[in-house]
């Protein structure tokens, strides 16, 4: 396969299709995800000599956390509202993103951070029974969870370092928000994807043998819309 020929067949998927600015009015509706499983098996698959193609070309991803105290609605006297998406905890904290030699003065042990994307759990054999001495027997389920990031070391392009909401914010004038989601646009560089994986054995108080693998898109981010459930943009940071 040509270097090429692999960058078409990567980019004609939907997760890493390119986006142009939003005009007035359009809905965040327009920038959908596509399927993230699917577009990183592409990313994976492509020879190393089709990676360097990939410099400058765009993607687009909506983010899938469910960790809903990253996120926050401030009401403000005004009527509109202040969103804020933190970053606190979001380090990509793996051995691959490891700096000891870091000044933390004005760098950060783990220098990526990462957006969630999504993730598929499955059931990977049958259940079995297992005997422990001190609890009796217990029965075991086999699962796999496969989760998606992208992962980006600029993020005090947005934010400051030391930014008392440490992760992402915004103004609206929209009245009523509750809540808002976020799409997030940017650019691949080297070195364009890591992955790891981790497993955890069943014990009697976590009765599942589960298998981990993260993997991550890996760039630089240039654009994130804070958009509402209905689709309409509230928000921007970035060009």
């Amino acid at each position: 396969m040509s270097a090429r020929l692999a960058l078409i067949l990567l980019l004609a998927l939907p997760a890493l299709a390119g986006a142009s600015d939003f005009p007035a009015g359009s809905a965040c509706a327009l920038l959908e995800a596509g399927d993230v499983a699917t577009g990183y098996r592409r990313l994976a698959d492509l020879p190393a000599a089709a990676l360097a193609g990939l410099v400058g070309q765009g993607f687009t991803f909506r983010v899938d956390d469910p960790m809903t105290d990253r996120w926050e609605v401030e009401h403000q006297p005004s009527g509109g509202s202040r969103l804020i998406y933190r970053m606190g905890r979001n380090d990509v904290t793996e051995g691959w993103n490891w700096h000891p030699e870091a000044d933390l003065e004005c760098e950060d042990y783990y220098r990526y951070k990462y957006l969630p994307l999504g993730r598929q759990e499955t059931e990977t054999a049958p259940a079995r029974v297992e005997h422990d001495p001190a609890y009796g027997d217990f029965r075991v389920t086999y699962r796999r969870r496969d989760a998606y990031y992208l992962a980006f070391d600029n993020p005090y392009d947005f934010y400051a370092r030391n930014d008392e909401d440490g992760g992402f914010a915004v103004e609206t004038d929209a009245a009523g928000v509750e809540t808002f989601a976020l799409v997030a646009r940017g650019r691949f560089a080297a070195p364009y994807r890591a992955e790891s994986g981790t497993y955890w054995r069943a014990t009697p108080a976590q009765p599942v043998d589960l298998w981990l693998k993260n993997r991550y898109f890996m760039g630089k981010l240039e654009t994130l819309w804070f958009c509402s459930p209905d689709g309409r943009i509230l928000g921007k940071l970035g060009k």
